[in-house]
């Protein structure tokens, strides 16, 4: 999954709104991976609980690892995003201490890979709907500024646009090209 989160309008945006937005992706993202995690055993019923439940617990160390950010272009702040595939690669690593060597060639690992590959439409779709609900941004700092957000999700859900188009600066200080231009 790749998420392009751009901020636009020509404006400029504190350091914080910025941080904000990546820090609840990432938190949506991780919870939904966690999801994942949780739900696997009603779909493949052969994956042992001790494994999962191991999974569950390696997962904790990587709670700030559900999103990369693989590149800054020019222009407006664009950020491009990778969803982190964080879960998949938990529960692939704690199988393949079980499994020894011989997981990677069994079926069950392709039908978990797909599983997961699969999902990526899912998720951004939990994304875009979070973004219209006004849920994903649940932060008062960020509610407070009153974002304009628009999204774009490509047709096989692997790729979401985020543009930040406006946000209100109510009682922000201004920059110093701000204080130049009066």
């Amino acid at each position: 999954m790749q998420i392009q989160l751009r901020f636009v309008e020509g404006k400029s945006f504190p350091q914080g709104l910025v941080t904000d937005v990546l820090e609840d992706l990432n938190r949506l993202l991780y919870r939904l991976e966690r999801q994942d995690i949780e739900n696997i055993r009603e779909l493949f019923p052969s994956i042992p609980q001790v494994a999962v439940d191991a999974a569950l617990f390696r997962l904790e160390r990587y709670n700030h690892s559900a999103v990369y950010i693989e590149a800054a272009r020019p222009g407006s702040l664009e950020l491009v995003i990778a969803g982190s595939a964080l879960a998949y690669w938990i529960l692939e690593k704690t199988l393949a201490e079980s499994f020894t060597e011989a997981w990677l060639k069994t079926d069950l690992h392709k039908r978990v890979r797909d599983f997961f590959l699969m999902g990526q439409k899912k998720k951004s779709e939990i994304i875009v709907s979070s973004m219209e609900n006004n849920r994903l941004f649940n932060r008062r700092r960020i509610r407070e500024k009153r974002i304009v957000i628009n999204t774009k999700l490509s047709g096989d859900g692997r790729e979401l646009l985020i543009e930040i188009l406006d946000y209100e600066r109510e009682d922000s200080p201004p920059s110093y090209r701000d204080i130049e231009k009066e």
